[in-house]
């Protein structure tokens, strides 16, 4: 849906982080004038690989992508378990520190000073 919204906003978007998430195939940001920060974890069973590959091709040329080593689908969300994810070997907070770091260095690169919550 964010990636959407983006493809569709005018120059109040600059950019896109996606958590264990693709552009849809209707999608493509590349050439947007658009930065993207697409994050990912080494154990997440529930994303779809191929369909992340593909998506990769609709961003950005310059998009940052990050795996999170050790981190699952599950926990970029708080959401508890899900169906076929993997086993994270980080606990919820590490893998949210990480995150929150990945997204506040990204957010500082877009606009010169950092967004995190005061």
């Amino acid at each position: 849906m964010a990636a959407r919204y983006a493809e569709r906003a005018d120059e109040k978007v600059l950019g896109l982080v996606l958590l264990a998430a693709y552009a849809p195939e209707t999608v493509d940001l590349a050439g947007r004038g658009l930065r993207a920060l697409s994050l990912t974890a080494s154990e997440d069973g529930v994303l779809s690989l191929d369909s992340w590959r593909t998506g990769r091709e609709r961003l950005p040329e310059d998009t940052r992508h990050v795996e999170i080593a050790g981190g699952n689908h599950a926990q970029f969300g708080s959401y508890g378990d899900q169906p076929g994810d993997g086993d994270a070997t980080l606990t919820e907070a590490e893998q949210r520190q990480l995150t929150a770091r990945e997204i506040a260095t990204f957010l500082e690169s877009i606009s010169g000073t950092p967004q995190l919550a005061q």
